[in-house]
């Protein structure tokens, strides 16, 4: 929330930003947004006052809170890193196609079934498969996929659409990757179909293919320019750098003639040794964090994503006796390390301390007692409080050497109270406050300049570190902005 003080001419003088956030635990780190309009200004903060949570679990627990405060959502961040060992260990088998066989049909089903047969335990899906698209298909017009297939089942097949000999044609662990034709390859191959329709090929995540020969590659319609990177005197056909089934379509028709005149082998390498997934966020409202079984669905629905995104089985299972969750991370020869990135504050709420790193030797947590006692918060906060000392809040973005042991901005200090929060005290009033201004080039569409701001202890030996509680906490003020005086 921003204000304005104008005098009585109306030229504007102060601005102030008032705001209330939440630092995770095992964080140390607040953002306040500050408007781009008010960047000319000096900014200190006229007040600020840091609660640990024990106070709103208690809130939380006697029911005070209203519905908008019980269902503002915490979110969390998941990522999983994983580390093979060669290239080819997780699929070391390779593909040979028959001379025999003179149909593209042939070759798409005996890749796919070859694939399927050698998929790894710990992938979800089989590596790599073909499948087919149309041409004539316009999304655009309103017609699903799914509609348009069984119109055409004449023009495809001569004979009309019968589910339970044109549907399901690929392996079973394809059929659910997004993007997947699951109906069978059209057997009437005149000029028409010819023309409009294109074999696809899909690569698993971090999965390149490699083929000895290219022409029956060519036969199926790709084109010498998706055939012409080279490799040890293998093509090889990369799958794209993001995660997820990369979809690489030839580019033209499939040709009348099936050429099979020489031995065709394909194999599938990986594309690196070090995969990552992409970042997955979910969110929980404040109402359900407290009781360990609101997150075991959202987990679960994370693990699926995690699983989908990298081709690598995870999941997670919850003891509701014990109160333990546990993680199940991919164990294959091929596998170095596989480690599921969480934030601090998710791992040390679901009993796995303040950590950032779940991996196959720390993949079970401590029992996490959801039934919280809340009579004590006060005593509990106190006791924290006390037992923290000062906290120093510095500028995160500007660096500082007025203060010794500190390398950024310093703008107050914090004092514990005899309720256990933490406040700029009375005394700080006497002194001019230590003010910092914003920075001039900063891009931002939003409209706001988000400055981070960095909450420090010291420990018993008088040495400066970052707030790291097991608990979260809450913080609150006003950062107040006065104009700057010419020459400063």
């Amino acid at each position: 929330m921003v204000s304005r003080k104008r005098t009585c001419e109306g030229e504007l003088k102060e601005v102030y930003v008032s705001f209330k956030t939440r630092i995770p635990a095992g964080s140390c780190k607040f953002v306040v947004k500050v408007p781009k309009l008010n960047t000319d200004r000096h900014f200190f903060f006229s007040s600020l006052f840091l609660t640990p949570d024990f106070y709103s679990l208690e809130a939380e627990k006697e029911n005070l809170d209203d519905p908008d405060v019980l269902n503002t959502p915490i979110s969390y961040k998941l990522q999983l890193k994983t580390v093979f060992t060669l290239s080819n260990a997780l699929h070391p088998a390779e593909f040979w196609f028959p001379k025999s066989y003179t149909k593209h049909s042939e070759l798409l089903d005996k890749t796919n079934n070859f694939f399927e047969v050698k998929k790894p335990s710990v992938c979800p899906h089989l590596g790599c498969f073909y499948d087919w698209t149309d041409l004539r298909y316009q999304e655009e017009e309103g017609e699903t996929w799914d509609e348009f297939v069984r119109k055409m089942a004449l023009v495809y097949y001569n004979v009309p659409f019968d589910e339970s000999k044109h549907f399901n044609a690929l392996p079973p662990s394809a059929r659910s990757i997004p993007g997947a034709n699951n109906y069978l390859f059209p057997t009437e191959l005149n000029r028409e179909n010819l023309e409009h329709l294109r074999i696809r090929l899909f690569l698993a995540p971090n999965i390149n293919a490699t083929i000895s020969t290219v022409g029956q590659m060519k036969s199926l319609g790709f084109t010498k320019e998706q055939l012409a990177k080279k490799q040890y005197n293998r093509v090889v056909i990369e799958s794209y750098n993001a995660p997820g089934y990369s979809i690489i379509e030839a580019e033209g028709p499939m040709l009348e003639i099936f050429n099979n005149k020489n031995q065709f082998k394909l194999g599938l390498k990986l594309k690196s040794t070090l995969l990552w997934s992409e970042a997955f966020e979910f969110s929980i409202t404040k109402g359900n964090s407290e009781k360990n079984d609101s997150y075991v669905p959202l987990l679960k629905i994370m693990m699926e994503e995690l699983a989908e995104n990298v081709n690598l089985n995870i999941d997670v299972g919850y003891n509701g006796d014990k109160k333990e969750f546990t993680f199940t991370l991919p164990i294959h020869d091929a596998i170095a390390n596989c480690t599921l990135i969480v934030a601090k504050d998710l791992a040390e709420r679901l009993g796995f301390g303040l950590i950032t790193d779940i991996t196959e030797t720390n993949k079970k947590g401590e029992r996490v007692d959801d039934n919280i006692d809340v009579s004590k918060s006060e005593a509990r906060a106190r006791a924290l409080g006390y037992d923290t000392g000062v906290l120093i809040v510095t500028n995160e973005g500007t660096s500082s050497n007025l203060m010794s042991g500190f390398s950024d901005q310093f703008m107050c200090c914090l004092y514990p109270t005899s309720t256990g929060t933490f406040e700029i005290p009375m005394l700080e009033s006497c002194f001019s406050p230590p003010t910092m201004s914003m920075p001039q080039q900063f891009q931002s569409a939003s409209g706001f300049v988000p400055i981070t701001f960095k909450v420090s202890r010291f420990l018993d030996t008088d040495e400066p570190v970052n707030l790291d509680w097991k608990n979260g906490a809450f913080i609150s003020g006003l950062l107040r902005g006065v104009v700057r005086h010419p020459g400063i």
